[in-house]
């Protein structure tokens, strides 16, 4: 991104084209795509292919998705939405990339825009590829009261949590995990602070 901001003012030359296609093609590489070159009637186009390489962004993924597969908690028609909604990704991430590569491949006509193309790029893989956990996404414990009931003194709590892919276990995951949550909440209080005796 610095070396295609740089090189954009006043036009590039030919060794800024290469160079930055050079920096492209190892980023293919990372993603686990190739440039592959196909013969037309006349003439030579290049497309990127998907390489066979695990370790690789498209193949760690697969991976991950694959492993998540084992959760005990899945559905049976889970086993068929995680992978088509990671193939379907994996695919959209393939045509951006051949986008980019397209226009990097050959900037003459848009080369002060690839800085543009490449932000467009970083920024779907960011936020629609797969979210970056933020800030709002991480677990909070607040305290959302006190009461008192019998002499003691009860602390009401609220516990905020993120669920990643909802619609899983029939759209019942959230339920699932809330119930475990409060369990496992339950058992620390009891381990903790055994029954006073009267």
């Amino acid at each position: 991104m610095v070396i295609i901001q740089f090189a954009e003012k006043g036009g590039l030359n030919a060794e800024e084209i290469e160079t930055i296609q050079q920096e492209y093609d190892g980023i293919l590489q990372e993603v686990g795509l190739e440039i592959v070159p196909i013969r037309q009637t006349k003439r030579i186009i290049f497309e990127l292919e998907e390489n066979e390489s695990q370790d690789t962004l498209i193949g760690l993924v697969r991976e991950w998705y694959r492993i998540w597969l084992r959760d005990p908690d899945l559905r049976d028609e889970d086993q068929y939405i995680l992978p088509d909604e990671w193939e379907r990704k994996i695919e959209l991430l393939k045509r951006r990339f051949q986008r980019v590569f397209q226009k990097i491949s050959n900037p003459h006509r848009e080369e002060t825009r690839l800085d543009d193309y490449v932000m467009d790029l970083v920024k779907w893989l960011r936020e629609r590829f797969k979210q970056a956990r933020s800030q709002r996404q991480e677990p909070k414990i607040r305290m959302k009261g006190t009461s008192q009931y019998e002499g003691f003194t009860l602390i009401q709590f609220t516990i905020e949590f993120y669920l990643d892919n909802a619609k899983l276990e029939d759209f019942r995951r959230g339920s699932r995990v809330s119930i475990e949550i409060y369990q496992e909440v339950m058992r620390h209080v009891k381990d903790s602070y055994p029954p006073v005796k009267p």
